[in-house]
């Protein structure tokens, strides 16, 4: 770091009611990639404390295109697979009063800070005592993570992020992979589940690193608990897919974080994946539904091209210029790994077209029969485009995101309106998209450090459980951390962390600091 950019970031501490705003659109705009929605709110909601900033997350008054029930009996399904009646029950209460959810997170058991992070944003109105929820109801916070990412993404589904200290996080050092090398390509949505086995190994692997002296006993022996009690109990192991054994998971692991705090029984945040949902909306009742959006956007000539051309480029579709995105839908090899497809239209009939991870070719049949075959038989996949026309701009559900999302998703709504308003017929339709909030902005702020061995890093899933979970005090405290604040910690704990550990020192701290 340049010592003129450590006195800018300084002075901007210091002064912070004066320079905070000014600093942190200098450096946002020094990043490359997404900017656009974390200006926006920084600019419109920078003061605000984030017990404000939270208190219309449930505000939605968009008019959808279609009934919201289909989708709403689909989550019912998939919870009570997993979880019971019961939640299930408190699922469609919720999504029935609040049309909104986390769109975020990436499916796995979820370790990241940023996500992790997000997901406690996104649920404060509940921690808070703000939410509509009448009394009696179970509490329970929605999460549909997006499972077409392969286990070596970077949130690393592959297995364990452990705290960014003494080492960064990216170092293999402090990850702990469940999985072999040789499924780091697979997709989460088609991992087979972690065996005895593999957790074993797991295991074995924090003895080490606590024999070390590369993990703390503390954060080591919170493992080991996890590990034996939650990714060993006979409900896991039972499990006949990695996606549902994270669902699992990572419902243990936020009882475990929120248990501590004081009250009814903690939040429930329950964890689905996103393409089996959108999936069995277009087998069931989409690609049957001539008058449904998905059904117009796909086999609608006119609309097609439009909705093709518009959204080129836009990230979370497709580019024609270089082949990556994909059109729609991913295409799904024997190893359960993703490639790209693309549209090629042959006289009467047209054509999904890729090359897989060998080269071999494959085609798929565009229309609404033998779609419906593939997802079936799960060789197709639903893109992220075609995932958020179900939910956000058929249905109208607000979706909360990162920095990414709140700058793709209104582009993407841009682009389809565009397409719509360019397509005779559409004009209503047009407006119905245009009404649908898509800039919201939950994961990608810092809201908690962990504090150990003389250093700092963002409190993931792991530092804490470490820390011993999260106290109503400490809800209390993010809800009076400002907005501009949290954004300015996020940007400034890799470079500068002795700059944000002043924040956790002042009279009003604007960061949460947990001991591991």
């Amino acid at each position: 770091m340049s010592e003129a950019l450590r006195g800018e970031m300084s002075g901007t501490l210091l002064n912070a009611e004066m320079t905070l705003e000014h600093f942190v659109r200098e450096y946002v705009a020094s990043l490359g990639g997404p900017k656009a929605g974390v200006i926006d709110v920084l600019t419109k909601q920078g003061d605000k404390r984030l017990k404000q900033y939270v208190q219309d997350f449930a505000v939605n008054r968009s008019q959808p295109l279609q009934s919201r029930k289909d989708l709403v009996r689909m989550v019912s399904i998939h919870t009570e697979r997993l979880f019971g009646p019961g939640l299930a029950n408190a699922m469609v209460a919720r999504l029935e009063r609040q049309s909104v959810v986390l769109t975020a997170n990436h499916h796995g058991v979820d370790y990241h800070p940023i996500y992790v992070q997000g997901t406690v944003l996104y649920a404060l109105p509940e921690l808070l005592g703000q939410s509509d929820r009448p009394p009696g109801h179970e509490a329970v916070v929605p999460v549909f993570s997006f499972g077409s990412v392969s286990l070596n993404n970077a949130t690393f589904p592959r297995g364990i992020l452990l705290p960014a200290f003494p080492h960064p996080r990216e170092q293999s050092s402090h990850r702990i992979g469940v999985f072999p090398d040789r499924l780091k390509h697979t997709m989460v949505s088609f991992t087979p589940p972690m065996t005895r086995k593999m957790i074993t190994a797991a295991m074995e692997r924090v003895e080490k690193l606590d024999q070390t002296r590369s993990l703390s006993r503390n954060v080591a022996a919170r493992l080991t608990d996890i590990l034996k009690k939650d990714y060993l109990s006979d409900e896991v192991l039972a499990q006949e897919s990695y996606s549902d054994q994270a669902s699992l998971l990572n419902d243990r692991l936020w009882r475990k974080v929120l248990g501590k705090s004081e009250g009814a029984s903690p939040l429930r945040v329950v964890y689905l994946e996103i393409e089996p949902l959108v999936s069995d909306l277009l087998v069931q009742h989409d690609l049957h539904d001539e008058n449904s959006l998905a059904y117009r956007v796909l086999f609608d000539q006119e609309l097609r091209h439009q909705v093709i051309d518009n959204l080129d480029s836009v990230s979370g579709c497709w580019y024609s210029s270089n082949g990556r995105g994909t059109t729609f839908f991913w295409g799904v090899d024997p190893q359960g790994r993703r490639f790209p497809l693309q549209l090629e239209e042959e006289g009467s009939s047209d054509w999904l077209v890729g090359k897989d991870w060998k080269g071999e070719s494959h085609r798929f049949r565009f229309a609404a029969q033998e779609l419906e075959q593939a997802l079936a038989d799960r060789r197709l996949l639903p893109g992220m485009f075609l995932c958020f026309l179900q939910f956000a701009f058929a249905r109208g559900i607000r979706c909360f995101g990162g920095p990414w999302q709140t700058t793709y998703l209104p582009r993407m709504q841009a682009r389809l309106a565009a397409a719509l308003g360019r397509t005779k017929g559409y004009e209503d339709w047009k407006t119905s998209v245009e009404g649908v909030p898509t800039a919201n902005y939950v994961a990608g702020m810092t809201l908690a450090i962990a504090e150990g061995e003389g250093a700092a890093c963002e409190a993931g899933m792991v530092e804490l459980l470490a820390a011993g979970g999260l106290s109503t005090s400490d809800f209390e405290l993010l809800g009076n951390i400002r907005v501009k604040n949290a954004i300015l910690n996020n940007f400034l704990l890799d470079k500068s962390p002795e700059l944000v550990k002043m924040c956790c020192a002042s009279n009003h701290p604007q960061i949460l600091a947990l001991k591991i």
